[in-house]
């Protein structure tokens, strides 16, 4: 609000300056005098706080306008248990045994009108020790505005992987 009244005082004092010159910026210079009375009877004071209140009004109206973080639960072979707001189409799933295993999650059509600005994945999947201690969810590159990737892998386990399938928790936000 200080620089907003610096900017203010800044361009009545540019007009001030500037209102002999011609008639129309005597106009424009005479309608920010703060002793100024239009012809309605509004003084500048009142001129200038309900500038303020409509620059304050639009400034709060888009802070409204905050990004909505989604969230879900997915089980190992790809079925929605919970999401936060109905936002998750499907989930498409395969598995490559001793290797990997891809979640394709797609978003519903119109829920992000661009990419994500950001997505997360975390395993959450204490079915076995092995996929407790090994177990890891990663985002197979970047969202957009159609779907996901997630890879569940077994990382640092010995020998074959085995099955790589893995319950995992998504975070979205646009």
């Amino acid at each position: 609000m200080l620089v907003l009244a610096e900017l203010v005082g800044l361009i009545y004092q540019g007009l001030r300056a500037a209102e002999y010159q011609t008639p129309q910026t005597w106009q424009v210079a005479n309608f920010w005098r703060l002793d100024a009375v239009s012809s309605k009877g509004m003084h500048m004071k009142s001129r200038l706080t309900l500038w303020v209140g409509i620059t304050a009004l639009t400034l709060s109206v888009s802070a409204l306008a905050k990004p909505a973080l989604h969230t879900a639960t997915i089980d190992q072979h790809g079925n929605v248990v919970a999401q936060s707001s109905s936002w998750i189409k499907s989930v498409s799933y395969s598995s490559q045994k001793d290797y990997f295993a891809t979640y394709k999650v797609f978003f519903k059509e119109g829920q992000f009108k661009k990419s994500p600005g950001f997505c997360s994945v975390s395993s959450i999947d204490t079915s076995d020790h092995e996929r407790l201690f090994y177990g890891h969810a990663k985002l197979g590159g970047a969202a957009t505005t159609e779907e996901v990737n997630v890879l569940g892998l077994m990382v640092g386990k010995r020998g074959a992987s085995g099955d790589s399938s893995m319950s995992f928790q998504l975070a979205c936000s646009n």
